[in-house]
């Protein structure tokens, strides 16, 4: 019987190269990535003397709408999901639905709501006016039955949201 040779006609053409260095795509948990990621936001001030900031992400490839809610109200005593935010803020609610038309601050009663989270949201704030906002965040939900919904869905705003305006009816 002969050796076998150093190469084998099984090994791949890149055998003996160094491997190659992943790369985000192959950091990204499966079902995670969303194509063209649209944002929009808007805050509002309670009666109750604390503040709400909407965050609305629209995207295709699945049709996706994420719908966050962080606020500071101290009176509210429910623990919010574990995301680092500006200090006395909590992301309080989350939720992703396959329906484009969402709105940024309404709840759709189709979505699913958001079951964990990780991550940093930040943001400049002068008195109650918003502004930047940066969000890098992994939601997990749970999708219903032959829903194209993900359940890992990587929220990520490409530039900073410039202005925050008021929430208007």
């Amino acid at each position: 019987m002969g050796v076998p040779s150093a190469t084998s006609a099984e090994e791949p053409s890149d055998a003996g190269r160094a491997p190659r260095a992943p790369d985000d795509a192959d950091l990204t948990p499966p079902g995670a990535a969303v194509a063209a990621q649209v944002f929009s936001a808007c805050r509002e001030t309670r009666v109750v003397g604390c503040d709400t900031l909407y965050v609305r992400m629209l995207a295709t490839k699945p049709d996706l709408c994420v719908q966050l809610a962080m606020d500071n109200c101290d009176a509210n005593s429910r623990q919010g999901l574990p995301v680092t935010l500006p200090l006395s803020w909590r992301l309080s609610s989350g939720s992703a639905s396959g329906n484009r038309g969402c709105d940024v601050r309404d709840y759709d009663p189709k979505s699913q709501p958001v079951l964990t989270a990780r991550g940093k949201i930040t943001w400049v704030q002068r008195v109650r006016e918003i502004s930047g906002v940066e969000i890098d965040i992994q939601l997990r939900v749970e999708p219903p039955p032959a829903s194209e919904l993900p359940a890992e869905i990587a929220v990520k705003t490409a530039a900073p949201i410039a202005v925050v305006d008021a929430c208007v009816d």
